[in-house]
């Protein structure tokens, strides 16, 4: 039961990948500063979807394990990009819905978004055994815990149906209150994560060493990108610059891909190097939706009509099941 729970985070991921690809196509170009940097797309979604593949190869070998179940909650960051990105468009006018539901749907994304990156952070806290580096982290764990408190209780004093995603850090509110507090010391818990792995790292030696060192790389690559969204804006004026914004968007693109290397090169949690079939049906699957959704939605939305009918997405279809085959083998 629970291997298939973690599964369906892998499921829920996948779908809102697509749907967030669909939702920020139809609002503006794909290639964009403003996509990259405002939203974020592709990399966090991605980000989520590596997430959701780790923590269920983990939970199907060890159903309890911390970091596995840490890893499916992190992974909900690709459904909040998909519920932020159909809030955006609709609210832009450029995809028809109501306007009240998009408002909400702005609202739940700023509302699960903090968990799954606190999730993230807890990882970084308990790599790679599921447990504290020492007792006297605890403060550090609580810290964040109390920041995601404080973050959780300023959206929900905010309104649903007036909520702006982007907007609510505005004004002198105590809803705003609260949310610049959470987000200070999930910072704080942030560095105190990297810090932690950093120290852990300088006393291990072998295959432990060579775990943690590509998960403190994550966290230390995390951490910066961070402190810029956190610096730059002030100097630069602009809140959501391509300059502040891309190193958070490739740190959190890279964490799942170091935790990858970290278990299935260096056998993090013990895990052993066997791809069964049932994974590569999944891994397939999911890239020859994501690969069929790029090739006639956003191909499509780019020139127009052109792609839509039965022989174009024959042709889309047959492209992208050719071009997983060297992935595949």
């Amino acid at each position: 039961m629970r291997t298939r729970i973690a599964w369906a985070f892998v499921v829920s991921s996948l779908v809102a990948v697509v749907v967030d690809t669909i939702f920020t196509a139809a609002h503006g170009p794909l290639m964009s500063e403003q996509t990259w940097a405002r939203h974020g797309w592709p990399l966090v979604g991605l980000a989520g979807l590596g997430c959701a593949l780790m923590g269920a190869l983990i939970v199907s070998r060890y159903p309890d394990h911390r970091l596995g179940w840490l890893l499916c909650a992190g992974s909900l960051i690709s459904v909040t990009m998909a519920t932020e990105a159909y809030s955006v468009a609709v609210l832009a006018g450029d995809v028809d819905g109501s306007a009240y539901w998009a408002h909400v749907s702005g609202w739940v994304s700023s509302l699960f978004g903090w968990p799954a990156f606190v999730a993230v952070v807890m990882v970084f806290f308990f790599a790679p055994d599921g447990h504290l580096a020492s007792p006297r982290w605890r403060w550090a764990v609580w810290v964040t815990a109390v920041g995601l408190a404080l973050h959780t209780l300023g959206t929900l004093t905010m309104d649903p149906s007036e909520f702006v995603y982007g907007e609510q850090y505005g004004g002198r509110s105590f809803s705003n209150a609260l949310l610049v507090a959470g987000v200070s010391l999930v910072a704080v818990g942030l560095a105190a994560s990297a810090v932690s792995l950093t120290l852990r790292l300088s006393r291990s030696a072998g295959d432990a060493r060579r775990q943690l060192l590509w998960i403190a790389s994550s966290a230390v690559a995390l951490a910066f990108g961070v402190a810029v969204v956190l610096v730059v804006p002030h100097i630069q004026g602009d809140e959501k610059s391509w300059l502040a914004a891309l190193p958070m968007n490739l740190a959190y693109f890279a964490f799942p891909l170091t935790v990858a290397v970290a278990v299935l090169r260096h056998r993090l949690v013990e895990i052993d190097v066997i791809v069964n079939r049932a994974l590569v049906l999944a891994m397939v699957t999911g890239l020859a939706g994501i690969g069929y959704v790029i090739v006639v939605v956003v191909v499509g939305l780019t020139v127009g009509e052109g792609l839509s009918g039965f022989w174009p997405s024959l042709f889309a279809t047959a492209l992208v099941a050719l071009a997983l085959q060297p992935l595949r083998r």
